[in-house]
């Protein structure tokens, strides 16, 4: 059963909350409009973990606006502050929109540190956590391309968000028209990666002297 009470500030507490093992959270991205920090925050009240792990991209770096920091937001890092200082331990993985950090790599002041990938011990088996953009050929070779397809889908989620929060006013015909509009905005984006990605493989193997098509030997 879970206990509720209230402080003297109306603030809503969890005291029997859930205690896993371990929790692994990333791309939360703080900092954009396109952050479910009020949801997370919920989560985070609900549990106590042994250790929290941050893998990346937990704050969006490359879309830092100070004109754009709401208190929700504020709430998380408040939330993991209060939880470092409550003895769980913290660990913050390093990811492409917050890289920044990975110049402070090794990192370690009491329950947190910042690394770019953390080896766990889980159920006898040997884990190994880090962030996905180390697969990313964009990351290595056009950082550019991989920042503006994270400025595109941004830019999506508040054309996303102004369709239904005017769905009410809008005809059944310009909702279905602003809706093929962002279906193609985004599909644009998409095979704009995918051409570019193939191109750079194409130019990345020319370069190395490979083969683009191999054929079977003969004889």
């Amino acid at each position: 059963m879970v206990i509720a009470a209230f402080d003297l500030c109306e603030t809503f507490v969890l005291v029997n909350k859930r205690t896993p093992e371990v929790i692994i959270i990333s791309d939360v991205h703080l900092g954009t409009f396109g952050c479910r920090a009020k949801e997370l925050s919920n989560y985070l009240s609900s549990v106590r973990p042994k250790v929290l792990v941050l893998n990346g991209d937990i704050i969006d770096i490359w879309q830092f606006n100070k004109r754009y920091w709401p208190k929700s937001h504020m709430q998380i890092v408040k939330q993991i502050t209060e939880m470092i200082l409550d003895g769980v331990q913290v660990h913050y993985i390093t990811g492409n929109h917050d890289e920044m950090l990975r110049k402070f790599t090794g990192f370690k002041m009491g329950n947190l540190s910042i690394n770019n990938k953390l080896m766990l011990t889980l159920d006898g088996k040997r884990c190994w956590i880090f962030h996905g953009d180390v697969f990313d050929v964009t990351m290595k070779h056009s950082k550019w391309l991989a920042k503006l397809g994270a400025i595109g889908y941004d830019t999506l989620i508040l054309l996303n968000a102004f369709i239904q929060l005017n769905r009410p006013l809008l005809s059944s015909t310009i909702l279905k028209t602003l809706q093929q509009v962002l279906l193609l905005i985004k599909d644009m984006i998409m095979s704009s990666a995918v051409i570019f990605i193939s191109l750079l493989t194409v130019l990345s193997a020319i370069k190395k002297g490979k083969p683009l098509i191999s054929t079977p030997a003969t004889g």
